[in-house]
């Protein structure tokens, strides 16, 4: 459990923020003894989801808060996405024409990467997560990620993307198909929400989507991650 305090640390706000919340019932809490309290996964769930679904202005401000939290010196000139692909991460043609079997492929590919411990202990957690809440949004794009970040089943942080070729039904909030999915994979929560946050940005600020549509293969899907996250630092200064 959370007090209001640690609540807001770990949510990147200030008390006053997170006390509007509670107030307007917008964020999930409890009492205990009288105090409100906070559980740590709930926030979690409630952060990610609202982060992909906020507008951009507020993306852009929760971003720059994480940043200035997670790093010693923020610098909105750096890449963070691009630095977290490794080899295996771009999958131009992603199997599977149900949700099943595309969590499975995506839990396949992060564990083949070599910077993962446990296949069967990711699929079991990203479909966990849908059950929970589907992390497809509109336009086509999904957002599948474990609830638990943690050095012990992400070696290193990771972005693993792909795309199918005709798109399957994920639960979007559009009820169209889906076939844009980003998977972030962090060692810790701040870099999940981080990640996150860049993320959405990279869909809402870019032309990112389209750039992966077209791209033919892992070569150009990269490229269009470098250059579309390139744009969105050069309009955060």
């Amino acid at each position: 459990m959370l007090n209001m305090n640690e609540a807001a640390d770990y949510l990147h706000l200030s008390l006053n923020e997170l006390e509007k919340l509670v107030r307007k019932r917008s964020v999930p809490f409890d009492y205990l003894r009288g105090q409100v309290v906070f559980r740590k996964i709930e926030l979690r769930d409630w952060s990610n989801q609202g982060m992909l679904e906020s507008c951009k202005k507020t993306i852009t401000a929760t971003h720059k808060r994480i940043d200035s939290h997670l790093f010693d010196t923020p610098d909105d000139n750096q890449a963070f996405l691009s630095q977290c692909v490794f080899p295996g991460c771009m999958i131009p043609d992603l199997p599977g024409r149900t949700r099943k079997k595309t969590l499975q492929a995506l839990a396949k590919a992060t564990f083949d990467t070599g910077y993962a411990t446990d296949e069967e202990e990711i699929l079991r957690l990203l479909e966990e997560r849908e059950e929970l809440c589907p992390t497809g949004i509109a336009g086509g794009i999904a957002i599948p990620h474990t609830r638990i970040h943690s050095p012990y089943l992400y070696l290193e942080n990771m972005i693993i993307i792909g795309k199918s070729a005709n798109g399957i039904p994920f639960g979007s909030s559009d009820h169209k198909l889906t076939d844009i999915f980003v998977m972030p994979c962090t060692v810790d929560d701040r870099h999940h929400l981080y990640m996150l946050s860049r993320i959405a940005l990279l869909f809402q600020s870019t032309d990112f989507a389209q750039r992966l549509r077209e791209a033919h293969d892992a070569e150009e899907m990269q490229e269009a991650l470098e250059e579309c996250e390139t744009e969105i630092i050069k309009n955060m200064k």
